[in-house]
């Protein structure tokens, strides 16, 4: 199964010790971070932009972990 942008924001968080409470601050519930997160939910990208900033990586470093994921979970 290929990993999402749910999965992709999860491993960073997770990995960095972050909690969706910080990683969603100003921009999204808890609640839907959660969601994403176990992909009930997919984020807009005006979304996605800021989330992937409060977990300190760059939009070309997040997309660089989910290809990882990705390639790791074919083993």
């Amino acid at each position: 199964m290929r990993k999402t942008i749910g999965d992709t924001i999860k491993y960073i968080r997770v990995n960095k010790q972050y909690s969706q409470k910080n990683v969603s601050t100003s921009i999204i519930s808890r609640t839907s971070l959660s969601k994403i997160e176990n992909n009930m939910l997919n984020p807009t990208f005006a979304k996605l932009i800021p989330i992937i900033n409060n977990l300190d990586v760059d939009f070309d470093e997040f997309y660089i972990f989910k290809i990882i994921l990705n390639i790791v979970r074919k083993k």
